[in-house]
């Protein structure tokens, strides 16, 4: 909204007709965003009593009575003064997300556009961006004519999406009659964080969870619920794009033996009925995972009773310490990822 602001400022400030060309070069974007701005822009100020008038081969100037001028030139520059739309931290989360919902490569070009700001602009926020993937040991890569996208292991990329949906504490303007027949467990901001990212059924996903809930006998807090349904859906969702996790064969098979498999099991298969998807063995170990994971954070088990090798224990062990690591992040929206007192401590408990 600040760029359309801008363009209505400038033609209410000018004594002679701009051009597309003048305004793209002063605002630093194509002709083409003007264009499309200015279709905006007129439907704002048609409201004030004011008409943007496109002049061929002239220009564009505002007409309408001085007093309805004067109006919206206050109303704009009130508006410039104390409105900020898009703050950094907004603009880096909403960078983050468009980076994990594209197929491929986004340009600073189109992060400009879409966020009303200059390239320069968003240079500065991949900073932001950068140093905020890398507690998730992934990377921004930068293609010159090609884009930007995130790069780094499947697990992390999960992990890190998970925590973003999470921590976002921007509030986003959406129509809530649309959602008003939601009666479930998720907050209302994780749920249209989830949907803004995936588009997939979240009551049928809830569902399928309470009723693994029942089989266990045990019930989630609500912060643990809702961050084994985040997990769900982020696999459902990178399985679509074929992009699954890897467990080594000797941790699989000692998951395989925990009770919490068999109804792992049968979650899969609620999920693969109604998502349209195959979740591989390793899919299902990692449930297995986040199951015991929430147990153990909520005192509810006292360990994993691992019969393996001491190599193949160390291993599940690690993967279990950062699982319950990634449950209690969600849950307290805190970055536990370089707490190493808290790691080994976890470690610890499972050997």
């Amino acid at each position: 909204m600040d760029r359309i602001l801008e363009i209505i400022n400038m033609l209410l400030n000018s004594e002679q007709p701009l051009t597309v060309d003048y305004i793209a070069n002063t605002l630093k974007v194509s002709n083409k965003t003007i264009r499309n701005d200015l279709k905006k822009a007129e439907e704002f100020v048609q409201q004030k009593g004011v008409k943007i008038i496109k002049k061929p081969r002239v220009g564009i100037v505002l007409e309408g009575p001085r007093n309805k001028k004067l109006e919206l030139a206050d109303e704009i520059k009130k508006s410039l003064d104390f409105e900020e739309p898009f703050s950094p931290e907004a603009r880096k989360n909403y960078i983050l997300k468009r980076l994990f919902m594209s197929k491929g490569s986004v340009t600073t070009k189109e992060l400009a556009e879409e966020l009303y700001v200059s390239r320069v602009t968003i240079h500065k926020d991949l900073q932001s961006v950068e140093k905020w993937l890398n507690k998730f040991n992934l990377k921004l890569l930068k293609k010159p004519n090609y884009g930007i996208k995130v790069v780094g292991d499947e697990e992390n990329w999960r992990n890190a999406v998970a925590s973003l949906i999470v921590s976002t504490k921007e509030q986003k303007e959406l129509k809530e009659f649309l959602y008003n027949d939601y009666t479930g467990r998720i907050d209302y901001r994780t749920l249209m964080q989830l949907r803004e990212l995936f588009d997939i059924d979240y009551k049928q996903l809830e569902k399928i969870v309470s009723n693994a809930e029942s089989k266990l006998k045990f019930r989630f807090s609500d912060e643990a619920f809702i961050s084994l349904v985040i997990h769900v859906a982020i696999s459902i969702e990178r399985l679509k794009h074929k992009k699954d996790v890897k467990l080594s064969k000797a941790v699989l098979n000692n998951l395989k033996q925990k009770d919490e498999y068999v109804i792992a099991q049968q979650m899969a298969k609620e999920i693969e009925a109604k998502f349209n998807v195959v979740l591989p063995e390793s899919e299902i170990g990692y449930i297995v995972l986040h199951i015991i994971g929430t147990k153990m954070q909520q005192n509810k088990i006292e360990d994993v009773n691992l019969e393996l090798e001491d190599e193949e224990s160390i291993e599940l062990a690690v993967i279990m310490s950062k699982e319950i690591i990634n449950i209690a992040e969600r849950a307290l929206s805190l970055d536990l990822s370089n707490d190493k007192q808290l790691l080994n401590g976890t470690k610890k408990r499972q050997l």
